[in-house]
């Protein structure tokens, strides 16, 4: 009984989250190093996914100074082109923000209001 006690005593602090061993690799926020129009289109997918399918003019360069990207949500629009109403989780015309993380060798895209994440294929980036 006594040895029992000492064993649970022993991984209680990693059983609370104590042992960083026991995690996955760590989100290091990251750059784009080399943008290329493969990882333009990654990025540029990514960002359509996460707006609903709403197309977003990005920057050649977007990601490659601070690894911080904002765009304006556009508005949403019904078949005729007008201006559509209902429901929706966003003000129309609010910005959304994005960041770059490395996680272990892939680049991933985190929208900050969401929190989720789109792993950006074909991408190098470099830790900031």
């Amino acid at each position: 009984m006594r040895a029992t006690l000492v064993a649970l005593v022993a991984i209680a602090p990693c059983m609370l989250g104590g042992c960083r061993s026991m995690q996955g690799p760590v989100e290091t926020r990251a750059y784009v190093v080399r943008p290329t129009p493969e990882s333009r289109s990654a990025l540029s997918q990514a960002v359509e996914k996460a707006l609903d399918g709403n197309q977003i003019m990005i920057e050649g360069d977007a990601l490659t100074r601070d690894g911080v990207l904002v765009v304006d949500r556009p508005q949403r629009r019904d078949p005729t082109a007008l201006t559509a109403e209902g429901r929706d989780p966003a003000k129309p015309g609010a910005t959304e923000r994005f960041h770059l993380v490395k996680d272990g060798e892939h680049c991933v895209l985190i929208h900050d209001r969401t929190d989720r994440h789109y792993e950006l294929i074909g991408t190098a980036c470099a830790p900031l």
